[in-house]
């Protein structure tokens, strides 16, 4: 919806404004995947051994 439109990139620009370091494209990524559900998550995998 337009609505739900506006309130995803209004907590984007707030996000970006309280972390100026992080790209914005980081940031909507980072917000879009939180809102997923979690049985759609995958898990992490590491893939390099720790040095």
């Amino acid at each position: 919806s337009i609505a739900g439109q506006i309130e995803f990139w209004a907590r984007v620009g707030r996000a970006a404004l309280d972390n100026p370091d992080l790209p914005v494209t980081f940031v909507a990524e980072s917000l879009a995947s939180m809102a997923e559900p979690r049985d759609q998550a995958e898990p992490f995998v590491r893939r390099s051994r720790k040095g």
